[in-house]
């Protein structure tokens, strides 16, 4: 077995991950770099790999993209299931009443709380990231006083790994959930764990990067863990989506982009009801006015 390890910004690392898609690949993963806004990257080969081929292919490929290049190194390492030992990372956690653990995980569930089944897979979302996390303790909040929400129709944009969707689901019944991300193979991860989790009838899976609007008249709760920019150009689109008086749930923000995201959407007509920090990440909700 062999490794190759590079470092990538996080708003890359989605683009420039879909490069490894060749057979001998047995698994990619990737963890956060503390203090140096960079993620590691860390792709498995079953051979050892053509370093000078994967760092032409990656040059080009970035340079497609419009992407600086990064280094990346090779090393042989011992045989393992990387998918399982990656899981052994992942202890299981609570955030508010859900208990989030891998698929690989063969403990008890705590009374009183909400499991949320997460593959070890190649999709944003294990839930340990502050962003998820930001994500998952605001939904935990919405049913309960001061905001008391009954949803019909939820959209968790950019799901990734479909953990927020799916929490939503667990959260309340009948609700209609659309599990959105321009990347198919996030997709297929989050169909995996729409199932896992048993939440399949309540969680309608699309690839797209727009919000759907398809036999929805509106949705009450939009939930985006996704990066600042992509936040700011579909303020209009979230806008227009939301039902009056819904919920909107914005996160994937750095601290000092939070107030960008906020004069972008406190002007449409939305109020400020929590601005949720943990490390160097923000979460946001916003209600509509009218």
């Amino acid at each position: 077995m062999w490794q190759l390890n590079f470092m990538s910004p996080l708003e890359a690392l989605n683009s420039i991950t879909m490069a490894f898609d060749e057979d001998e690949i047995v698994s990619l993963s990737w963890k956060e770099v503390p203090k140096q806004f960079e993620w590691q990257v860390t792709v498995i080969f079953s051979t050892e790999p053509n370093s000078e081929y994967w760092q032409q292919y990656l040059t080009k490929y970035c340079r497609v993209l419009g992407l600086a290049t990064p280094e990346m190194t090779v090393t042989k390492v011992e045989e393992k299931n990387w998918l399982t030992e990656n899981a052994k990372l992942f202890a299981p956690f609570t955030v508010g009443r859900f208990y989030v653990h891998s698929s690989e995980y063969e403990g008890n569930t705590p009374k009183d709380t909400l499991p949320l089944v997460i593959g070890a897979a190649t999709a944003f979302g294990s839930g340990h990231h502050e962003t998820t996390q930001g994500c998952l303790s605001i939904l935990d909040k919405l049913p309960r006083e001061p905001y008391a929400k009954k949803p019909y129709h939820l959209l968790d944009m950019g799901t990734g790994s479909g953990i927020l969707g799916i929490a939503a689901a667990k959260i309340w019944d009948h609700l209609a959930v659309t599990a959105v991300d321009c990347d198919p193979e996030a997709i297929r991860v989050c169909v995996e764990n729409v199932e896992r989790n048993g939440v399949g009838d309540s969680v309608r899976v699309f690839v797209s990067d727009r919000v759907l609007l398809k036999g929805v008249r509106g949705y009450d709760i939009i939930v985006a863990n996704i990066l600042a920019q992509p936040l700011l150009d579909l303020a209009s689109q979230f806008y227009g989506a939301l039902c009056s008086q819904g919920f909107l749930i914005l996160s994937g923000l750095l601290n000092e982009q939070s107030q960008s995201i906020i004069q972008k959407y406190i002007p449409m007509g939305l109020t400020m009801c929590e601005h949720h920090t943990k490390g160097e990440w923000s979460t946001l909700l916003l209600k509509k006015i009218s």
